[in-house]
């Protein structure tokens, strides 16, 4: 089976079409345009609209149309010549052409609709009601504040994470749950991951630390041994009665090195971030520890006063069909007996 023509890769072709497309714009600086075209650019119309069919048909693999354009493109660059060279009928025959195109262009803006903006629809970002007071310290509400039909719904005590300490605790009514809450919530989960990783990575500084702190002890051990009984800018360094020690002379330059091997003065400000982060953690992790027992203390209330509401609430209905059943006077005689 032959392969497929692409005219495009054709070298013969590119040739031809590059010097049409050349040919179409030489004459184009050349022709006058009509008074009465209205401008839709700075650029020329003719070489604008030369440019477009080209790019229409760049490609293009249907060996018809090919033929059918570079027929056309030949005929115009004949018209446009003429026209260059100040030929009436041929001005005339562009002129025509080019009020024809923007008739079309004119009519098909007018009747196109608009295109619709497509803006970049964003969630509103979940706020808290104005002037709402916190839930954990109106509850528990007292029962004629309860809505629906008055009986009282026990929250759920949820946490974020396998335990107290390790996420965020906090009630929940119904689900799903609200986005202001669930807003709260990944809040402060990115701020304690923040806070684990910056102390991870004040103990990874505090480790190398201390190894750049033995590097610099296994140095300068071996230039006190070098630099024993050596003239150092005029200076005699030389052994003492200690065994390893060093007497420095008046120009010695070991005091350039005083500071070497000290593992404070590497790690010192690391291991101050850390007990920092460490405090902060700690101090959140109590806070987080506290409000789960006032959570836990709130559902405890609640479920009291859902068991002595439902206890009134059964005495009620079932004083209320004595009523129905036996009349008053014996309800309440019944009821007297109960107590």
């Amino acid at each position: 089976m032959p392969s497929q023509f692409l005219p495009r890769k054709s070298l013969a072709h590119r040739v031809a079409c590059k010097a049409l497309y050349r040919a179409l714009l030489r004459p184009c600086p050349h022709i006058p345009l009509p008074p009465d075209l209205p401008s839709r650019g700075p650029i020329n119309p003719i070489k604008h609209l030369v440019r477009k069919r080209f790019r229409q048909y760049v490609y293009t693999t249907s060996e018809k149309m090919v033929v059918k354009a570079l027929s056309v493109g030949y005929a115009v660059e004949n018209l446009l010549r003429d026209a260059a060279e100040g030929n009436e009928k041929a001005l005339s025959q562009t002129h025509s052409i080019l009020k024809s195109l923007h008739a079309q262009y004119a009519h098909a803006h007018a009747t196109t609709p608009p295109p619709k903006p497509n803006p970049i629809l964003r969630p509103p970002r979940p706020v808290p009601y104005p002037g709402a007071p916190k839930i954990i310290d109106i509850l528990p509400l007292p029962q004629s504040q309860l809505g629906g039909k008055g009986r009282r719904l026990i929250p759920k005590f949820v946490t974020t994470g396998s335990s107290q300490n390790d996420g965020i605790a906090f009630i929940r009514f119904k689900k799903p749950q609200s986005a202001y809450l669930s807003r709260v919530i990944r809040q402060k989960m990115e701020v304690k991951d923040r806070r684990w990783a910056a102390k991870d990575w004040a103990e990874e500084c505090v480790e190398w630390g201390t190894g750049e702190a033995a590097w610099e002890n296994i140095v300068l051990s071996q230039m006190r041994k070098e630099l024993k009984r050596v003239d150092l800018n005029e200076g005699i360094e030389e052994d003492s009665e200690e065994e390893g020690e060093v007497v420095r002379g008046e120009n010695s330059r070991l005091w350039e090195f005083d500071d070497w091997g000290d593992r404070h003065s590497w790690i010192i400000e690391s291991s101050r971030a850390v007990e920092d982060i460490k405090k902060r953690i700690s101090r959140e992790n109590r806070a987080r520890a506290e409000m789960g027992h006032r959570w836990m203390n709130i559902i405890s209330q609640e479920k009291r006063l859902r068991e002595k509401e439902e206890r009134e609430r059964r005495h009620r209905v079932r004083v209320e069909k004595n009523i129905r059943k036996w009349g008053f006077d014996r309800a309440e005689k019944e009821v007297e007996e109960m107590k």
